[in-house]
């Protein structure tokens, strides 16, 4: 059920050309390659292939995985998906339900920084503790990442610092405010044109969040790990940023002149 899901959303992204892509880019982009969400899978799945056997990783995709567990880790994984949508589409419900809960002592952007902080350490925690509960190996966790190959760690670096400079570049370019709707929820965010929205991606943050997921995927992914269904985690964490990100595509804008029209 799960190859189901991923195919009907792929195909769902690459009908929606600009989702992670900005309009210029995904008219010059391929068709296979504009579903941006997923790219940072493709490396990763290259260097799994090189160091796991392919039958691994062919019988972990096939495999229901249908255990009380997982099944309860994936809601969880999907926790900011829920929230991010929610306030984009109901800014003024959020804005009610935060004074109601806080009064005037906080705003609705700080409110919404600290659910989304608490949802990412859930996440983190209810991963690490999912992992955690995979049947043993039969090597040590340091054995087990010296045995990483020279391409899973170059690879890993690549990611984490990619996914990380777009994230920072978010943050410096609008600010808190800016990253948790501002413009949304009452403050006013000057338009910005710098970096990182100069790089050709519509949403560099979520596409930074995917790259720095996958990095992680490079540390937790084994032939224990893979047969445990990890792997398909880290697609559902990075197809939910897709989500959100087409859900923002209903009322966000591309350029500062698509803001004046409004």
């Amino acid at each position: 059920w799960q190859l189901k899901v991923f195919n009907i959303v792929v195909v769902f992204c690459i009908r929606w050309k600009h989702i992670l892509l900005n309009k210029n880019m995904a008219s010059i982009i391929p068709l296979g390659l504009v579903n941006a969400a997923l790219l940072p899978a493709a490396p990763v799945l290259w260097v799994l292939c090189k160091e796991e056997t392919l039958e691994v990783i062919k019988s972990s995709l096939q495999n229901s995985l249908n255990t009380a567990d997982y099944l309860y880790l994936l809601p969880i994984l999907w926790l900011h998906v829920v929230l991010y949508c929610f306030i984009w589409l109901r800014p003024s419900s959020f804005q009610k339900m935060t004074s109601s809960i806080v009064g005037d002592s906080m705003h609705a952007c700080d409110m919404y920084a600290l659910l989304a902080t608490v949802i990412k350490i859930t996440q983190v925690a209810a991963t690490a503790q999912y992992i955690y509960k995979l049947p043993p190996q039969n090597t040590s966790m340091m054995e087990t990442f010296q045995g990483y190959s020279i391409e899973r760690w170059g690879l890993l670096v690549l990611l984490a610092v990619c996914g990380q400079a777009l994230n920072y570049g978010i943050f410096r370019a609008l600010g808190k405010n800016g990253v948790y709707y501002g413009y949304k929820l009452g403050k006013t965010i000057p338009w910005v044109e710098g970096f990182p929205f100069n790089v050709g991606l519509r949403h560099p943050q979520y596409f930074g969040n995917i790259m720095t997921w996958w990095a992680v995927s490079l540390l937790a992914l084994s032939s224990a790990t893979i047969s445990g269904g990890v792997l398909q985690l880290f697609f559902w964490m990075s197809l939910g940023y897709c989500i959100i990100a087409m859900v923002e595509e209903t009322s966000d804008f591309d350029s500062k002149q698509d803001e004046k029209k409004e």
